[in-house]
């Protein structure tokens, strides 16, 4: 037992001496490597230096070991859930059967019932039980059912809740060639594209239609979005950064809203079509930089038909104010394009402008009037090449399907050569507008005609003067607590009581009044949660070409018999 023991002994010397050899060394090797000098070197000096930047430098490695050791942690544990290939059938199955997918969107406010009460709720419940579907086409009238009633479905309605003014698919002159070219087009290239544009995205199809639009509205070039809604929001936030000044029109709709908070820019709003407004605003920043001695990127931003009211812009003085003042303007022309000048170029072609040059940058939709789908950048070449390597929307989504920029280069060379179809909308607003304005006179309407006459879309909203007394409320009163909601609560519960109770009021003594009259119309489209400045409700009545004049004669004459009902009303 003495010698076992003395062995023993004699290992464990070995073993210290051993691990005191190669603690020696790698002490050696830490003092002599060049790394390892730094290390120390700086530690010394900043811990000389100052004190608590060594105990913060300290705390900062702990935490960033704490962090990698846990996520080596759940990637090698997720790594043992992911292994199910060697799972039985039976396995699987039940494996499947316990696996609760999470929503893809956030639950409706209908269903958060305990946060609202039931009469919040049911301001809600109205609008999807009043969401029309359309079931069925009968040439240019349509068959619709409603989510409250299902199982009546209303047929031969007119249709004029829509955004497609030319209705060029519907133009037996040109439906056949272009459903034809539709079909060819989907059976050699498919539906999608598959990928963002500079990723193998583009065809042929889409640099054809980028010439094609620039010819079509005299620019440069010109640059194609997937979709119309993104278009502007990528284009601006391209193009400015932060301390960049953007003076705004104050009734711009909410895609123009978005471009605006994601620019980053120093924004500022004029009165709606007010150019002495917009010129106080310019003389301002002009004076202002002049004293600072910093110029930075100016934009003028408007649209050319605007959402909210159907107003056109006044693009003569934006021109004369953009040169005078130095600024870029930029101006949406998603529901002009198509439908304003003589062969639909919009708004310059409706001022008499020879070309876009007195235009910086113009964003507009194809799913409008050429009823495809996507957006356009259009302006000069330098402009449009920036474009394809700084724009998120251009850079990361998918470009358009190549069947929309076929059908869409063909609508431009049909109203290139044939523009019977603009004329006829024209003509078709004309008598539209001229019939409403001497119709509602003789009824005593307390709704007004906010649209600009030569607009396509035609917006009604009520008076003041019946607002308040109906609902107490004022476009002030609604702004102001609208704005209050958004900054407390969650943006998806925005109730603004006045307003969904003007909504509902239009949609159950006009909207629902004219459908049993076969006439179909809208309210205006918002979400309260994205606005983020002042609007009231009303409802859209849309223009197109295939309207006879018995038709506009027959709608005028529904219309106002219901709006003088509805202007009759005492209370809710």
């Amino acid at each position: 037992m003495l010698g076992s023991a003395t062995n023993k002994t004699q290992g464990v010397l070995e073993n210290n001496s051993l691990l005191k050899t190669y603690m020696n060394n790698a002490l050696f090797l830490v003092k002599n490597n060049y790394i390892s000098i730094m290390i120390v070197d700086y530690i010394k000096k900043s811990h000389q230096n100052d004190p608590y930047r060594t105990f913060v430098e300290a705390i900062v490695a702990v935490i960033g070991l704490y962090y990698i050791i846990r996520n080596s942690k759940k990637n090698s544990s997720s790594k043992k859930l992911r292994v199910i290939d060697n799972l039985t059938p039976k396995e699987f199955d039940s494996f499947l059967q316990d696996w609760e997918p999470k929503p893809l969107v956030d639950p409706l406010p209908t269903d958060r019932t305990e946060r609202l009460s039931e009469k919040q709720i049911e301001f809600f419940q109205w609008k999807l039980k009043k969401q029309p579907t359309i079931t069925g086409y009968n040439e240019d009238k349509i068959s619709i059912i409603t989510n409250d009633d299902p199982n009546t479905e209303k047929t031969d309605l007119y249709n004029l809740s829509h955004y497609n003014f030319l209705k060029i698919f519907n133009n037996k002159a040109h439906s056949k060639r272009l459903n034809d070219l539709t079909k060819k087009i989907i059976k050699n290239c498919g539906v999608g594209s598959c990928g963002p544009a500079g990723f193998y995205g583009n065809e042929d199809l889409h640099y054809n239609l980028e010439y094609d639009m620039a010819k079509f509205l005299g620019t440069e070039k010109c640059v194609l979005y997937g979709q119309d809604f993104a278009t502007i929001s990528s284009v601006l936030a391209t193009f400015n950064k932060r301390g960049d000044i953007i003076i705004a029109d104050k009734l711009c709709n909410v895609a123009i809203q978005n471009a605006l908070q994601l620019s980053r820019a120093t924004v500022y709003y004029y009165d709606h079509n007010d150019m002495e407004d917009l010129e106080r605003y310019l003389e301002m920043v002009a004076d202002d930089e002049k004293a600072d001695g910093v110029l930075h990127r100016r934009y003028i931003v408007t649209e050319g038909i605007f959402q909210h009211n159907g107003q056109i812009c006044k693009l003569d003085k934006l021109v004369e104010l953009k040169n005078k003042y130095k600024f870029r303007l930029f101006i949406d022309e998603t529901l002009s394009i198509g439908a304003l000048g003589k062969t639909g170029k919009g708004i310059t072609e409706f001022y008499g402008f020879k070309d876009r040059s007195q235009v910086d940058i113009t964003v507009g939709s194809l799913g409008n009037s050429f009823a495809v789908g996507g957006g356009f950048a259009a302006g000069d070449a330098i402009m449009s090449f920036f474009q394809r390597i700084g724009s998120n929307a251009y850079c990361f989504s998918a470009s358009l399907p190549p069947y929309c920029c076929g059908v869409a280069s063909d609508i431009i060379k049909i109203l290139e050569h044939d523009n019977s179809c603009i004329v006829q909308l024209n003509e078709n607003i004309s008598l539209f507008n001229e019939l409403l304005s001497k119709k509602l006179k003789t009824v005593k309407s307390h709704f007004i005609v906010t649209s600009n006459e030569k607009s396509p879309m035609v917006v009604l909203k009520m008076s003041d003067k019946f607002r308040n007394k109906l609902f107490n409320s004022s476009v002030l009163t609604i702004y102001e607590d609208m704005n209050h909601q958004q900054t407390k609560q969650n943006k998806v519960v925005i109730i603004q009581e006045p307003f969904l109770l003007e909504e509902k009021f239009i949609q159950e003594e006009v909207v629902d009044k004219l459908i049993d009259e076969k006439i179909m119309i809208g309210l205006q489209p918002y979400s309260l949660q994205h606005e983020s400045l002042p609007l009231l409700p009303g409802f859209v009545i849309s223009v197109d070409a295939n309207m006879s004049a018995a038709d506009i004669e027959y709608i005028t004459d529904k219309l106002c018999l219901v709006i003088g009902e509805a202007s009759k009303k005492k209370k809710i």
